[in-house]
């Protein structure tokens, strides 16, 4: 079998709209478990078994909106243009609908910082142009790179959690975020720039990192135990390939294949649209709590869990998309607000 991901632009852009579409329906989904309960960090330090989907889910979801990130970050533009018009570029997108549409959903829910994504990216863009400017001038090779993604593991995994106490230092750098997912843009980047997935095109090479994803899964969600955080990291590598070569493999016109594309032409705006359709409903969380709770009906609750989740998350996207697709009358709102520029859609 061969990869496509190294074929022209319009049949890679196919699958890789498939990956995303299912990467910001996992995080509606994983937003939508969470408001199953009045308190979801209360309900998953007391009853985590209630939580065994949305631990599943935050396991890999924006690890994976990362990875995809930076899988598309390096483009001929970044490789070729003036470092700062491709930071302009790049930035634009991000800043406007951070700062708005932030400020909007804080006055209407009191939600702070809902939007941690965008500015977080816009720090990984802005750090990867500069090793790109510097790689170029100086021709790194592959060791360079290799190194580059060894400094970006040893920050985000020590050194960042030592500037906690350094102060106001987490107003300027997202300290949280980028110890969970700055390895996972840079990883993406990797990726693209090497064909790592064309070397991994072998058969059933999915079915492969999913099994050593959900043996990773077993031993820690299921069993409750902990591992190395660099073995966490490999096993999420590992589903992320995963999903990225089944959506490669298996392409199809199914109904499921289209609502993702849909979805993955369209993650910015779900992504920022989305939490205006966020509900509490802890009548749901507490039947699913006391079926879960009932040792001869676990599988019971979290079937059902996972069942009303999905549905309530479709509802969610399509009024996500009820609100957006309008608004591409106004072009300039559309891009103030949502980061796109409508005509170039």
């Amino acid at each position: 079998m061969t990869s496509n991901y190294s074929t022209p632009r319009t049949e890679r852009k196919e699958s890789i709209d498939a990956v995303k579409g299912f990467a910001i329906f996992a995080v509606v989904v994983g937003h939508v478990i969470a408001n199953f309960f009045d308190s979801w960090s209360n309900t998953l330090q007391e009853e985590p078994v209630v939580m065994y989907w949305w631990r599943l889910i935050y396991s890999f979801h924006m690890p994976l909106m990362m990875f995809v990130s930076g899988y598309l970050f390096l483009s001929s533009r970044v490789l070729t243009d003036n470092p700062f018009k491709v930071w302009l570029h790049k930035i634009q997108p991000l800043i406007f609908p951070f700062m708005l549409m932030g400020l909007v959903l804080y006055l209407l829910r009191g939600s702070k910082d809902s939007y941690w994504y965008l500015r977080t990216l816009g720090e990984f863009v802005t750090i990867q142009l500069i090793y790109e400017h510097l790689r170029k001038k100086f021709h790194f090779s592959w060791i360079g790179d290799f190194i580059w993604l060894v400094f970006t593991w040893y920050i985000s995994a020590i050194l960042l959690g030592k500037c906690y106490t350094i102060p106001y230092f987490n107003f300027i750098v997202d300290i949280q975020h980028f110890q969970w997912v700055w390895i996972y843009f840079c990883i993406g980047v990797m990726f693209r720039r090497y064909n790592v997935f064309g070397l991994l095109a072998f058969k059933n090479s999915e079915s492969l990192f999913l099994l050593l994803f959900s043996i990773y899964c077993i031993y820690t969600i299921g069993g409750g135990k902990n591992v190395l955080l660099v073995f966490s990291q490999i096993a999420i590598v590992c589903i992320i390939i995963a999903i990225f070569q089944a959506f490669n493999q298996y392409r199809s016109e199914s109904l499921v294949m289209q609502a993702f594309k849909y979805m993955g032409k369209h993650t910015l705006e779900i992504y920022i649209i989305h939490g205006f359709f966020l509900f509490k409903m802890p009548e749901i969380g507490s039947f699913i709590s006391s079926k879960c709770l009932s040792l001869p009906a676990p599988l019971t609750g979290l079937s059902i869990e996972i069942l009303v989740a999905i549905i309530l998350s479709l509802i969610n996207v399509a009024m996500s998309a009820a609100v957006y697709e309008p608004l591409k009358a106004f072009p300039l709102i559309y891009r103030l607000f949502l980061g796109r520029d409508v005509s170039k859609k």
